[in-house]
């Protein structure tokens, strides 16, 4: 990671923003990361969708939108997230029946209490943004992933819950859907986790197909338009939480009252 008089290892591009706003640059950075990412979703869906461009192509553009946006935010401590990524894959292509899924769980988790161990050592009491943030996330992808695949590739479907059904993986993804899962630009920064059946169905389009929707049992598409809708009053209505638990507290229950 770094040295503990310099721990953040994000751009400072934006330095004379964060100094304007009265904001620490980690955070700074760590907002436009998210609103590019938000922003870039719409063209993303609209004029990238699998039908238009592919899905490799789509897998691409969630790599590399997701890794760049991880390095402005987080820079050289991404080597975090491809180290543990790279590592778990060889387990899961080599590790076998009875060991894959549990040596990606035993590595991930203990990677990841590593690097907050170190976070504790060299930033103790700080608040500074670190790649251990997007590392959780990643953390549950590999290891909801490995399970997946144990199920999907080493056990008998007549034993399998309807939940583990669902999210059965059938073969190891290739190089690039391994690492378009990892780094997808939606959810890099802070998640949430989407299993990985998911994800092929929204990088394909298929998720957009609900099996038994219509009157004749046929698959139906959800109208786009909505979409535009659903997104706007999902961010007015977590735009109004937000406020509300920023603002409402210190109304109330000021803290100089509360000793």
């Amino acid at each position: 990671m770094s040295s503990k008089n310099d721990f953040y290892g994000g751009s400072r591009f934006l330095t004379p923003l964060a100094d304007v706003v009265g904001i620490p640059i980690d955070q700074i950075n760590f907002l436009v990361c998210q609103v590019v990412a938000l922003c870039f979703a719409f063209p993303f869906r609209t004029h990238l969708s699998a039908e238009k461009v592919g899905t490799t192509t789509r897998h691409v553009i969630e790599a590399v939108v997701g890794v760049l946006l991880t390095f402005f935010c987080f820079g050289y401590q991404i080597w975090h997230l491809l180290a543990q990524s790279v590592v778990s894959y060889a387990f899961l292509a080599y590790g076998g029946k009875r060991f894959s899924h549990a040596l990606v769980f035993g590595f991930t988790m203990m990677y990841l209490s590593g690097c907050h161990i170190y976070r504790q050592i060299y930033d103790y009491g700080g608040y500074t943004l670190d790649i251990t943030g997007p590392l959780m996330i990643q953390t549950q992808k590999l290891t909801s992933l490995a399970f997946a695949l144990h199920d999907g590739r080493y056990k008998d479907e007549s034993t399998l819950t309807r939940d583990q059904k669902e999210h059965a993986v059938r073969k190891l993804p290739n190089i690039l859907e391994y690492f378009s899962y990892m780094f997808y630009f939606h959810g890099i920064m802070v998640g949430p986790l989407t299993f990985y059946n998911d994800y092929i169905a929204f990088i394909d389009g298929t998720n957009f197909s609900k099996p038994g929707s219509s009157q004749n049992g046929s698959s139906r598409r959800h109208p786009a338009d909505s979409l535009n809708k659903i997104v706007l009053r999902k961010l007015v209505i977590a735009s109004a939480c937000c406020a509300g638990m920023m603002i409402l507290p210190g109304l109330f229950f000021p803290p100089e009252k509360l000793n």
